[in-house]
């Protein structure tokens, strides 16, 4: 996990990197083998012959780090730790709201905002809470 960036992009950015909470490194890397195991079992159903199925902790993070690398290929920017909120995808963290001190909103692409509208999400919004000035919907 650490190798594959993600304990570095995951925490406080006022802490140290920390771990997800779960084994998600494990996770990632038995279900590539699964799915890996699964496409040998139907190159053996079309030729006869199996494959040889390699899966690593390290390669399945990396393949989950999203833009990670090519943000940093294509222009040296390093992701860093920034809590519980993507930058720039907005809303998408947990909130504050009338009825819950909690509340977890993800809205990060333009047909989920459509399903729930500004001023719905509003509705439940602490009347102090306002979205990060990153925004997509401003």
């Amino acid at each position: 996990e650490a190798m594959g960036g993600l304990r570095y992009t995951t925490g406080d950015p006022s802490l140290p990197p920390s771990r997800a909470g779960i084994s998600i490194g494990d996770s990632l890397a038995a279900t590539h083998a699964c799915l890996g195991a699964m496409m040998a079992l139907h190159q053996v159903h079309l030729t006869g012959r199996g494959q040889v199925i390699d899966a690593s902790i390290f390669e399945s993070v990396l393949n989950m780090m999203e833009n990670v690398v090519t943000d940093y290929d294509a222009g040296g920017n390093i992701r860093e730790r920034t809590g519980s909120f993507l930058p720039k995808i907005a809303p998408s963290n947990v909130y504050p709201t009338k009825e819950a001190p909690n509340a977890s909103f993800s809205l990060a692409l333009p047909t989920n905002v459509e399903l729930l509208t500004v001023a719905e999400l509003w509705k439940f919004m602490m009347p102090a809470q306002k979205f990060a000035s990153t925004c997509i919907l401003s």
